[in-house]
């Protein structure tokens, strides 16, 4: 057999796209409280870190992310763990713990069903757990001491609640959704997509959390598609809580994956204010090459119809640019809302979402457009041999942005 890893060999965290060494301390509070400053003061110059806040009803986590370029000594790493953990209870957390990358899941099953993470812990009586010795055998906390924490947690309202009452494949669902494999986050994601519509309010909240929650440490791309895509599906078919939602909002900066943006405006209100809502014929409808445009996706409810779409942009557009000489034609995406619709032809259900793949860099079309025709009262678009048919009072098309980023054109190398 081979020997243990101690823990320096086994705490890691994922580091502007890297996994690095690294350990992640969190704080649960049961309302809003200012994170304590100086927390990491007393760690090598060289540790860099970061914050992020989750949230629900009745609980906010603040997780911190400590990249470790220089570990502490072994005699002062005991007492250096205890104290980030002794700033975070002193500043008003019930309890405090060191947990793995991948192990989080928030209320209401924190600290219930994913705790075989956690290394060290501090309760708000000063209880305190662990952590094991820097060049040691590396070891979790035992059934015991996580028995404590949880008993702490149970005093933030909604920690601990409603996970008995849940139907046993949601339980399963939520755990993979939090699998240390990143191809069962992936697997379990999608699976949401195909459960959505048979839902209680208490598995959708259990599963919005859960979604959430994952993405906010999720640093694998296919992941954090899938798990918006995900999210996506369900407020199609669900009102979400906005607040569970809030927390994605924090998600910013350049590294961003092209599609997130457009995700992100599926889950919140679209179009954002000054959002270009002129209509199409003001934006020169006959310099689009229809017959080469995608759609993407699309709703529909009583008397309005939303389509998703990817158009061919000619030079003579306004929203044209040239980013290929060799290009006849740039690509953008757009919102193309219909409404006063009375009658609609054509689609096959009443709502698709459109999905970004990861592989190709650019979005799935749903139907590749060879035509469209728009009259008054009528737009008509032929896509693949079939007519879809809208009767309506009014449309317009909100323009989102180019396709992909570094390219227009479908196909296009990036350099």
């Amino acid at each position: 057999m081979g020997s243990v890893p101690t823990t320096r060999e086994s705490l890691g965290i994922f580091w502007e796209g890297d996994e690095v060494d690294g350990v992640l301390f969190y704080g649960l509070w049961s309302e809003e409280e200012a994170a304590p400053d100086g927390l990491l003061a007393a760690w090598p110059r060289s540790t860099g870190h970061r914050v992020r806040r989750l949230f629900g009803p009745g609980w906010v986590v603040r997780m911190w992310e400590v990249r470790v370029v220089d570990w502490p000594s072994a005699d002062a790493w005991g007492e250096l763990v205890l104290g980030t953990l002794r700033g975070i209870t002193d500043a008003g957390a019930c309890v405090a713990w060191g947990g793995l990358e991948g192990f989080f899941v928030d209320p209401p099953a924190l600290l219930r069903d994913g705790t075989d993470g956690v290394w060290c812990a501090r309760t708000g009586s000063g209880a305190e757990f662990g952590p094991p010795s820097l060049d040691g055998p590396f070891t979790l906390l035992d059934a015991d001491a996580v028995s404590a924490l949880a008993q702490g947690a149970a005093e933030v309202g909604g920690v601990g609640e409603g996970a008995a009452t849940r139907r046993p494949w949601v339980e399963k669902l939520l755990a993979n959704l939090r699998a240390t494999d990143a191809a069962t986050r992936d697997r379990s994601a999608d699976e949401v997509t195909e459960v959505c519509r048979s839902l209680t309010a208490e598995d959708l909240a259990a599963l919005t959390h859960t979604l959430v929650s994952a993405r906010m440490v999720e640093q694998v791309e296919g992941c954090q598609e899938a798990q918006l895509h995900a999210l996506i599906e369900l407020a199609t078919w669900h009102e979400l809580d906005s607040a569970l939602l809030q927390p994605l909002l924090t998600l910013q900066g350049e590294s961003l994956p092209v599609w997130h943006a457009e995700y992100m405006a599926d889950l919140f209100d679209w179009p954002p204010p000054g959002a270009d809502a002129r209509p199409l014929a003001e934006l020169s409808a006959e310099a689009i090459a229809w017959e080469s445009s995608y759609l993407l996706g699309w709703t529909s409810s009583e008397d309005e119809v939303r389509l998703r779409l990817e158009v061919r942009l000619l030079e003579a557009h306004p929203r044209f640019r040239k980013v290929d000489a060799g290009l006849a034609g740039c690509f953008a995406l757009a919102d193309l809302t219909l409404l006063g619709v009375t009658e609609l032809r054509g689609l096959p259900e009443a709502r698709r979402a459109a999905r970004w793949d990861a592989n190709l860099r650019e979005f799935r079309d749903a139907f590749e457009i060879d035509g469209a025709e728009f009259s008054d009262g009528e737009v008509v678009f032929d896509c693949d041999g079939t007519l879809v048919r809208v009767a309506c009072s009014s449309w317009s098309i909100w323009y989102r942005g180019p396709a992909r980023a570094g390219a227009f054109a479908r196909g296009a190398t990036e350099e």
